[in-house]
């Protein structure tokens, strides 16, 4: 390139003085300020518009955001506290066939989610919630304000882990549920008897053996349950003496029980226990207790002594009779 006013522009420049120094020169026209080398490779080393490779970093300042999307409806930016991704219009979707959160330093997992296999949530490293295909897995304890279902599946439920609330009367044995009522019935009365109650495995009736106690009891809901619980001491003046006691409701026999065992001169301590499925009143019901034997002589709070002689301290024996009611 020759000289600016005769070979490229062919355009006279009256005072040479007015461009820079008063000299021009071929690389002076070929550059720009401050740019060394050829401008067109400066230009071509651009990123053009319609896009291209980057080969290095890109750094924005605080609150600089990357706008997507005409109206700017996705930005990412970081204010100088916080990294922010801000969405305004439809979902923010993320595809992956497995997306893991890791922590800052890239080595602690903190969730995993997996295409066609199982989520999984941790704290410090330990998985705590991880979806099944049955449902979920809880690695630990979990707390909730409420549980909602039907419960059908739940096993290895220790009941002794509940500290409060109502259970309801069905879901206890038996179907029996909280005890509305208690009646306790002590009796330190002795008998001897050789009244025969037959050990013939046929119901006893109230004609049989002689009856030792006599109390009453007034259910307060007529679907109640109740339970009678008997405790008391009796003895045989012979090893083989059956001793029986038997609980009537009016005429009905109502829980029979018997005892074989012993020797002369020992007292036994023998329990009953029986169940009424249904109170089936709320009025007073009376009941009895009958004591007898099939052979020998027996006797009732007392140990029998040798030959039948009463024992040294008789106060020490008695009759304890319990009746529960119970209902929802």
């Amino acid at each position: 390139m020759a000289t600016y006013e005769s070979r490229r522009y062919n355009t006279p420049v009256t005072d040479v003085t007015k461009i820079a120094d008063g000299s021009v020169n071929n690389t002076e026209f070929e550059t720009l300020d401050g740019v060394t080398s050829d401008i067109q490779t400066q230009l071509n080393a651009r990123l053009p518009l319609a896009g291209g490779t980057m080969t290095g970093s890109v750094t924005s300042n605080d609150n600089v955001r990357a706008r997507f999307g005409s109206s700017n409806d996705l930005q990412i930016y970081h204010d100088g506290s916080n990294s922010i991704i801000n969405n305004s219009v439809g979902a923010l979707i993320v595809n992956a066939d497995t997306l893991q959160l890791k922590n800052s330093a890239n080595n602690a997992t903190l969730a995993t989610f997996t295409q066609g296999g199982s989520s999984d949530l941790r704290f410090n490293g330990l998985s705590k919630l991880e979806t099944t295909t049955t449902g979920v897995t809880v690695g630990g304890t979990m707390a909730a304000g409420a549980l909602q279902g039907d419960g059908t599946n739940i096993t290895d439920l220790n009941a002794s882990n509940l500290s409060q609330g109502t259970v309801p009367a069905a879901r206890l044995p038996g179907g029996l549920g909280k005890v509305l009522q208690m009646q306790v019935f002590t009796n330190q009365t002795q008998f001897s008897t050789t009244s025969n109650i037959p050990a013939d495995g046929s119901t006893p009736t109230i004609s049989e053996g002689i009856q030792v106690a006599s109390r009453t009891f007034t259910p307060t809901a007529s679907n109640s349950q109740l339970i009678h619980v008997i405790n008391v001491f009796a003895g045989g003046n012979s090893g083989g003496a059956i001793k029986s006691f038997n609980i009537f409701r009016g005429n009905t026999n109502i829980g029979a029980f018997a005892d074989i065992t012993g020797d002369s001169g020992h007292f036994h301590c023998l329990m009953g226990q029986t169940l009424e499925s249904s109170a089936a009143t709320t009025s007073s019901i009376t009941y009895t207790l009958r004591f007898g034997t099939n052979n020998n002589t027996v006797y009732w709070n007392r140990s029998s002594g040798t030959n039948g002689v009463t024992a040294s301290n008789p106060s020490n024996s008695s009759l304890r009779w319990i009746i529960y009611e119970i209902g929802a």
